[in-house]
């Protein structure tokens, strides 16, 4: 967590005195809970504000010298003259407690100044009282009044587990305020069968409302996020074709802000809860939480053994509270359904999450002390019984979101014996081209090329070690040039294949030849002979993640894969087979659309406008994402060439919340000098993610030459493709 930090000049000294005004001031919004004003302290010669902070423990924070306060009626300024207890634009570590006082002195005010703002960065106090009076707020709403008028009785559980229909979310945010800096919301709900997480931006109306529908593959979760200064992620029950109203409280949002800060555990306490599916939300509010487990940390430190032992013996604490907690309320059928679903997908996902980073390890850190320990097919046998039990209430866990990928890519068929194997194809690399046209080659060399030209023009499949070794060894052409003065001769192959309508091996090509060995493999495991249903919904969000960025490829291509993985019983579910039809019916059908006239169509008007005429790429990224800043370095070289491109502009869009001001800055002063870029507010950020549902960055956009948006998830390392398919190449 970076720290926040508030800035201020000034001296630990104060020379006035305060003797008779002093008033505990109320205050009407507030963008923090960081600090708190707790006095306000009036004389002849100066306005002190005191503040408790409370932030994390040997954390610094620093109060900017920019702040100041202003009259909000007048618009006049007031710059500090010091400070008390820190100092301003200087680091103040907290101590140990994690809380602490500071004072800052202002110039007199006017006698008829009842109110002031407090502006410093982004923690904003507007309305603070000077008088001891109490504050009003904006969209000041009765919970308990807002509770009688929206309960509803839970309609009954669901006839079709499985059933694709609209959720309706509606509720209201109690002491929303615009000054508060946004306008709209973001809603995702994760498809455990599509693998899609496509963001909702849902608008704030002027008394904190919103209302949205969202289409909802089965009962489970969805997240409300962007939320307060520390982008608070909330999670909420629904059902498909049910309603559900919120109440939300902004100081609730607020005090989670500080406790997640503070890593302490956090309820919001004052959320109310109505519609169909308001009872069970209310009984799972107040229902215990999942432990929180270092997973990462304990594949580098622990052998599997231990890793496994904590990890049960956490899920049977955490599965104890659930009992303790069903023992002591009447708690409906449903809402416990729900709660062994978390506690069961909990198990599964931190289970797998172990295996993956062990992994990791095993690949980028060989000295971790948990390699010292192989990780065998036993280590996955706690899950084995969840993946046989065929239960659809799993699906509704709260940790559903993440498993799909997870299971798609365990290790577990691997362990079982169907190891995944990547297709080489034997062509020349240049070696035989050269070696025709008199190259003299040594006599490993020699060996080389005959060892290509027996196996030329057949496919293999390996596996990954053997697949980068069979490259690494053909890759000897421009040495082999190099020694002999042939260059021009492997340019000239080069060109040659370039032209060639060459492709990547993709994951439709040979997902006929893995997937029935590991869902085979994955049966037997649990002794069942049809393909478990967790896989099932893994393999098909796996092929629909897949196909979301790579639709390239042949329509009779993508559906024989499909029909293959239907007719080998990989997928037999009938859901799961209407849904994935449906996916790529829909994907194959999308075609290049103008740029909506609304909201999100503004801020993406503006940015294009200079570039009229041009294929534009949409980057949108983050100085807090690693992969992001990854991408753009790789590309440096790329975009240096074609800066000035006649047919061609890159434009980079991130926003407040992904980029703070100081790192971004300092990165574009670095990294991306003369391009393009623009720092969105979050809201306006928000609304470019609904337009392209973009679930995470980075993310690229295509858009045409006549403004139309030609494709919404591209690989950058399809860019050159898709591009020369309209006759544009890059340098």
């Amino acid at each position: 967590m970076k720290p926040f930090f508030i800035s201020l000049i000034g001296c630990m000294i104060s020379p006035w005195a305060f003797a008779d005004r002093h008033v505990t001031p109320d205050y009407e919004c507030s963008t923090t809970a960081v600090i708190t004003p707790t006095a306000v302290e009036r004389s002849e010669d100066a306005t002190k504000i005191s503040f408790h902070a409370v932030y994390r423990p040997n954390f610094w924070i620093k109060v900017d010298s920019t702040a100041y306060i202003v009259n909000p009626k007048t618009d006049t300024h007031y710059s500090p003259l010091s400070t008390e207890g820190l100092v301003l634009g200087e680091e103040f570590w907290m101590p140990e407690s994690g809380e602490t006082d500071f004072s800052v002195i202002f110039p007199p005010l006017p006698e008829e100044v009842d109110a002031i703002d407090f502006i410093e960065g982004t923690w904003r106090i507007f309305g603070l009282r000077l008088d001891g009076k109490k504050a009003p707020k904006a969209a000041d709403v009765d919970p308990e009044k807002w509770t009688k008028e929206h309960e509803r009785d839970y309609p009954g559980e669901p006839s079709q587990f499985f059933n694709t229909a609209d959720a309706k979310i509606s509720g209201q945010i109690r002491g929303y305020d615009s000054r508060l800096g946004f306008d709209n919301i973001l809603l995702y709900y994760s498809n455990p069968f599509t693998g899609k997480r496509d963001p909702v931006a849902i608008p704030i109306m002027a008394d904190g409302s919103f209302s949205v529908s969202v289409p909802m593959a089965s009962p489970g979760y969805f997240s409300i996020s962007g939320l307060g200064p520390e982008y608070v992620s909330l999670s909420y029950y629904a059902e498909p074709g049910r309603t559900l109203d919120i109440l939300l409280d902004w100081d609730d949002v607020l005090q989670t802000s500080i406790d997640r800060i503070m890593e302490r555990e956090s309820r919001m306490a004052n959320t109310r809860f109505g519609g169909d599916t308001g009872h069970i939300n209310r009984e799972l509010a107040a229902a215990p939480f999942a432990p929180a487990i270092s997973v990462h940390s304990m594949a580098h430190d622990s052998v599997p053994a231990t890793a496994l032992k904590i990890i049960l013996a956490d899920n049977e604490r955490y599965k104890a509270a659930i009992d303790r907690y069903k023992g002591s309320y009447d708690l409906h059928p449903v809402t416990k359904k729900v709660m062994d679903a978390n506690a069961d997908t909990d198990l599964i996902h931190n289970i797998l999450d172990y295996a993956m980073y062990y992994d990791d390890m095993s690949r980028f850190d060989t000295a971790a002390p948990s390699l010292n320990e192989p990780l065998g097919i036993d280590f996955f046998e706690p899950v084995k019984g969840l993946f046989a039990s065929g239960n659809p209430w799993l699906f509704a866990g709260e940790r559903m979101d993440m498993l799909p990928n997870r299971i798609a890519f365990c290790r577990i068929p691997d362990l079982l014996g169907a190891k995944e194997m990547q297709p080489f194809t034997y062509t020349d690399f240049g070696i035989l081209y050269l070696k025709e046209r008199g190259a003299k080659l040594t006599p490993e060399e020699e060996e080389t090329a005959a060892w290509l030209a027996e196996r030329l023009g057949t496919t293999e499949y390996m596996d990954m070690t053997d697949f980068f070794n069979a490259i690494n060894r053909l890759n000897i052409a421009e040495g082999i040039a190099k020694r002999n003065g042939m260059e021009d001769f492997l340019e000239e192959f080069v060109k040659i294949n370039s032209e060639k309508t060459v492709t990547d091996e993709k994951k439709f090509d040979y997902e006929g030849y893995n997937a029935p060995r590991r869902a085979d493999a994955v049966a037997k495991w649990t002794g069942l002979d049809s393909v478990p249903l967790l896989w099932q919904s893994a393999y098909c969000a796996s092929l629909c993640s897949y196909g979301k960025t790579n639709i390239s490829a042949p329509r009779e291509e993508t559906f024989a894969t499909v029909n293959h993985a239907i007719e080998n019983k990989i997928i037999s579910h009938p859901y799961l087979i209407r849904i994935i039809n449906t996916f790529f019916e829909d994907a194959y059908a999308f075609q290049p659309y103008a740029i909506p006239d609304d909201n999100r169509g503004r801020v993406l008007r503006e940015m294009i406008a200079p570039y009229s005429g041009k294929f534009i790429l949409l980057d949108f990224w983050g100085t807090s994402c690693g992969p992001c800043r990854s991408a753009i370095e790789r590309s440096s070289e790329l975009r240096q060439r074609n800066l000035d491109h006649p047919d061609f502009k890159m434009i980079f869009i991130t926003c407040e919340g992904d980029s703070p001001e100081e790192a971004y800055n300092k990165y574009i002063s670095k990294n991306l000098v003369g391009e393009a870029t623009h720092r969105l507010s979050n809201s306006d950020f928000n609304r470019l993610r609904d337009l392209f549902k973009i679930s995470g960055i980075p993310s690229y956009v295509l858009i045409g030459r006549d403004g139309k948006v030609l494709n919404e998830h591209l690989n950058f390392h399809s860019l050159s493709d898709a591009l020369s398919e309209h006759g544009v190449i890059l340098k």
